[in-house]
């Protein structure tokens, strides 16, 4: 039955099983490394009780779920396989590995093939089918390569959990190849989050960090969103993104360690938004101490910034200070949405950790954590929460769909509703003329720089 399987889908879950996997305790300290098709094995040796593991994803971020292990390490491995593909943030990456082909052939299997197949095969198709390909039998059309795709845009403040609207003259903009580049014209010190508003999608809500310049570009397809890219002004923390982005995180684990305090310390300096993007690397593969010494100078630079102290809760609970981690991190959540996705992806792991201790006493006492933080910790999680549930991991930055910022959803706009909008600006996006499918916008402007 295996050779029936469509040659991508075997490789989607080749890949799969190949993710680096880790194994905590309920204080969250490392038991032991392995990979997602190797944790039945891993367990075997492991007492019986509760235990949290976190997948890391090829973009970087780490799906975290709590599992309970029974006698000689068993436990219920289809449960774990169920939930991590419910996951909306395995969702957005499966998209992203998988080509529109793929997405057709799972469109294509018979329900017949699939209710054949026994055990949780079938059960995992009918996850992947949903977010791959909604209710089509068939690839979209490709665009008309001389029509070009006109998309609006509004832009925010951002500051705490408030979206304050500015005028959208604010947005410099040039022409680079089939490209569009996007930038502040003044303040670039400012946290913003720029709208794309695109008819017979949901409103795009992409937070740029201070100095970072987004690059639009228009899609193949007639009925595909506007495809989005991010420099943020130093070269080297540019191509530590795209690396992630694109799930090589052999070369990014590579890179990391040669990060010096000197170039840690321009970065704080000249160009926060890198200089955050770079920490964020340095506390998942690279030299600790350095991280949190780069977070001690952010805090200096910028204090009030979410991903800040979003980082300074991270640093404590790395260090077994759990009272003072869970803390941070509802203040993280009181300074609002982080700008990065990393950022987001640390508040709901952690909060959701601390959270699940609430009628776990001895668990709590493990942690040091009073009862009464857990409310506070609550109330952080089901906010942020929100946001993560529309949100696309597969950026660095925060994004997220929902023409209200503060509310996210996923409501198609209609020409109707982008027609009755003010303080909008209107971008014209050529068709990209000899570009394959499946190339990224990066490609397309090798040479820009930040305005």
């Amino acid at each position: 039955m295996r050779t029936q399987i469509p040659l991508v889908l075997q490789t989607a879950f080749d890949m799969l099983q190949r993710l680096p996997i880790e194994v905590r305790g309920l204080d969250y300290a490392l038991i032991q490394r392995t990979t997602l098709g190797g944790l039945r094995d891993a367990l075997k040796g492991e007492k019986s009780g509760e235990y949290v593991v976190g997948v890391v994803l090829p973009t970087g971020t780490k799906v975290t779920h709590q599992i309970s292990v029974g006698p000689n390490g068993t436990f219920d491995l289809e449960k774990v396989a169920l939930d991590f593909f419910k996951s909306p943030i395995v969702s957005m990456v499966l998209k992203e590995h998988l080509s529109a082909t793929a997405a057709a052939h799972l469109q294509s299997l018979s329900e017949r093939f699939i209710t054949a197949v026994d055990g949780i095969i079938p059960q995992m198709l009918r996850q992947l089918v949903g977010p791959l390909a909604p209710n089509t039998g068939a690839l979209p059309p490709l665009a008309d390569p001389k029509a070009a795709c006109v998309v609006k845009l509004r832009a925010f403040a951002t500051s705490s959990d408030h979206w304050t609207a500015i005028v959208s003259t604010e947005l410099a903009s040039d022409r680079n190849g089939d490209a569009v580049r996007i930038w502040l014209s003044r303040q670039r010190d400012r946290l913003v989050t720029v709208q794309v508003l695109q008819a017979g999608q949901p409103a795009l809500n992409i937070m740029l960090p201070p100095g970072a310049t987004l690059i639009l570009t228009a899609p193949r397809a007639l009925s595909a969103p506007v495809e989005a890219d991010l420099l943020l002004g130093v070269p080297l923390v540019d191509e530590l993104l795209k690396l992630r982005m694109k799930g090589c995180l052999d070369e990014v684990t590579a890179i990391i360690p040669k990060l010096t305090k000197s170039e840690i310390d321009a970065y704080v300096k000249d160009t926060a938004g890198a200089a955050i993007a770079a920490v964020y690397a340095l506390l998942r593969a690279g030299d600790r101490s350095l991280a949190l010494d780069a977070v001690r100078e952010l805090h200096n630079c910028i204090p009030g910034a979410a991903d800040v102290k979003v980082m300074r809760a991270e640093t404590d609970a790395l260090r077994g200070k759990h009272e003072r981690a869970l803390r941070r991190f509802i203040s993280a959540r009181r300074a609002g949405l982080p700008a990065f996705a990393y950022g987001v992806n640390y508040l709901v792991d952690r909060l959701r950790f601390y959270v699940q201790a609430e009628h776990k006493p001895d668990r709590l006492a493990g942690l040091g954590i009073k009862p009464d933080d857990i409310e506070a910790a609550k109330e952080a999680l089901r906010w942020v929460q929100n946001f993560a549930l529309f949100s696309d991991f597969s950026y660095p930055v925060t994004c997220y769909t929902g023409l209200d910022p503060s509310d996210p959803d996923d409501e198609l706009l209609t020409e109707k509703a982008l027609a009755a909008l003010a303080e909008t600006r209107e971008i014209t996006l050529p068709r990209p003329r000899e570009l394959p499918l499946e190339q990224s916008p990066a490609a397309i402007a090798p040479g820009a720089s930040s305005g």
